[in-house]
């Protein structure tokens, strides 16, 4: 990328929040592995490994992010609450949604000009307790967020949309359905994996780390947003039979190798799902 410190195209000096996290701790591995100078932050006092740096602030902490961005060329957000927590409602918004909003301003004073924001197609609230629209589902498809975690990704997303037109910042918005992990131990000991509600979609923890790395290169500028799905339903069966069967009643577009249709990260980032499941369904 042509970050503000310079005309080469690259990665350059990154800061990825969560680091301590599962998907925080993956990308950064996958970034210091591809030469990048990485460094992470997290309220954990323990980073994913000795040799990358590791910061201990929380993301809503204005100052302390202003002091770790300083020196970055750009930010992979992927600090945050990954799922509801019933009766705890405030602290999804106050870290996903004010978390978010702090880490934008931060970078605005530190003048890191792109953010890769690790969000979820749970930002448009047609997977868990919603429906979609259509199928297969797009980066188009309208926004029903209905829990406190799909509203905060939905908030958060703005968020990005509304930093880039007013303060001139890049931000990619990366939407990934759910996440696997080749080394989540053995088959049997593995989460049954994602069922009709969450569209049978999931995606391999390799593959989101390559579209970050695709996300920080890629030649583009503004607010975008990109869902990421591997090219087959976790079931293995035939789209349009699952589409046939647990969603009669909604539109069936096109045919598609997947129920949720991936071609704009394709064709803007350049990114290919190249994983498929590592759990049998």
């Amino acid at each position: 990328m042509t970050g503000p410190r310079g005309g080469d195209r690259g990665a350059g000096r990154v800061l990825v929040t969560g680091g301590s996290g599962a998907i925080g701790a993956a990308t950064a591995t996958a970034l210091h592995r591809a030469g990048v100078e990485v460094s992470t932050l997290d309220v954990s006092a323990a980073g994913p490994a000795p040799h990358i740096r590791h910061v201990r602030c929380d993301v809503r902490d204005l100052d302390g992010m202003i002091e770790a961005l300083a020196g970055a060329d750009a930010v992979v957000h992927c600090g945050g609450l990954a799922s509801d927590r019933p009766g705890r409602e405030h602290d999804t918004f106050s870290v996903n949604v004010a978390g978010t909003c702090t880490l934008l301003q931060a970078a605005v004073r530190a003048g890191v000009h792109r953010v890769v924001y690790m969000s979820s197609i749970n930002a448009l609230g047609c997977v868990g307790g919603g429906r979609p629209e259509y199928l297969p589902v797009d980066d188009d498809h309208p926004h029903r967020p209905a829990s406190a975690y799909q509203i905060s990704k939905h908030l958060a997303e703005e968020a990005c949309r509304q930093f880039a037109g007013q303060h001139g910042l890049t931000t990619i918005c990366l939407r990934p359905c759910y996440v696997t992990h080749p080394d989540a131990g053995p088959v049997s000991a593995r989460p049954a994996g994602p069922g009709p509600a969450d569209l049978f979609a999931y995606l391999d923890i390799r593959d989101l780390t390559a579209a970050v790395q695709a996300a920080l290169t890629a030649p583009l500028t503004g607010f975008h947003a990109f869902l990421l799905a591997a090219p087959e339903p976790w079931n293995g069966a035939d789209p349009a039979r699952v589409a046939a069967d647990y969603y009669p009643d909604t539109p069936w577009r096109h045919p598609a190798s997947s129920l949720v249709d991936c071609r704009r990260a394709g064709n803007e980032l350049g990114w290919t799902a190249r994983h498929q499941r590592v759990a049998a369904p």
